[in-house]
Formats: C-alpha cells, structure tokens, sequence
C-alpha cells in the first residue's frame, strides 16, 4: 500500500490519495467475490 512508512517502528502515514488506491483494489475485490458467488449460484 501506497505511503510513508518507518524503518524503525510498524508505524505508516497514509494521504486521502494513498487510500483511495487502497479503496479502489478492495472494490475490485468485493465485486469479483460477489460476480463469482452470483454465478455459483447460477449455475
């Protein structure tokens, strides 16, 4: 994920435009759970 992280701690910073990258692939992956759990059921 996109952002500022440090060498020393786990601790990150992350800007509006960092997570809108994280928010777009996390979509993309509800869309295409969704798509494959509707065409299981289609089937």
């Amino acid at each position: 994920m996109p952002g500022w992280y440090c060498d020393t701690s786990e601790e990150s910073i992350h800007s509006g435009r960092d997570m809108k990258v994280a928010d777009r692939m996390l979509n993309l992956l509800r869309l295409r759970r969704l798509a494959s759990r509707w065409r299981k059921a289609t089937i």
